[in-house]
């Protein structure tokens, strides 16, 4: 096999060839002072490229945390409200239970208001034994008012029971109690 002496010197970077003397060159000035241009060049691109992600990547992450900062918020939000709106349901029940139990002891106190007054009112005429009037009775407890038992009216129950014995001086205490008039 036949070789080219020039190829081989040019080959083992033996020969004295001026393109061999500028390599030489280029290769101890890259090596005592950096790179060539293109190398700069490609350098700078891949630097400006990494830059570029890392900005995007940092932003991204950024982003990433005020999305989850802001989910974070929502569910405390979420809980707050829906522990708001638990508190106002329970206020509004125990406010109309408190209105309901109003409302029922008041009618409660009509109706014993008005049996209570049913038992106040004087069989003979008819009217309220309210207080100052006084209150008399016959032995089994049947009541007349003091108007009816002072006139000439009956000195005896009306109800066939007996005499009038007295004053019920319990239920004319009753009677003041409940309509709280001071005599």
């Amino acid at each position: 096999m036949s070789f080219k002496m020039g190829a081989l010197i040019k080959g083992l970077g033996l020969g004295t060839n001026e393109k061999t003397k500028k390599q030489q060159t280029k290769k101890k000035d890259s090596i005592k002072g950096g790179f060539d241009g293109t190398k700069r060049k490609e350098l700078d691109t891949e630097a400006r490229h990494v830059a570029k992600k890392v900005k995007n990547m940092t932003r991204r992450m950024d982003e990433e945390e005020l999305i989850k900062d802001d989910l974070k918020l929502k569910q405390i939000e979420g809980k707050d409200m829906l522990d708001e709106n638990l508190w106002r349901e329970r206020q509004q029940k125990s406010f109309r239970a408190e209105k309901n139990k109003e409302w029922r002891e008041e009618n409660e106190w009509r109706e014993r208001e008005e049996i209570l007054m049913a038992e106040l009112v004087c069989p003979v005429c008819g009217e309220e034994m309210l207080p100052p009037r006084q209150i008399y009775q016959c032995g089994i407890g049947h009541v007349l008012c003091q108007d009816c038992v002072g006139k000439d009216g009956p000195k005896v129950c009306i109800q066939g029971c007996g005499p009038i014995t007295g004053r019920n001086i319990a239920l004319e205490k009753v009677s003041l109690a409940i309509f709280g008039i001071d005599v």
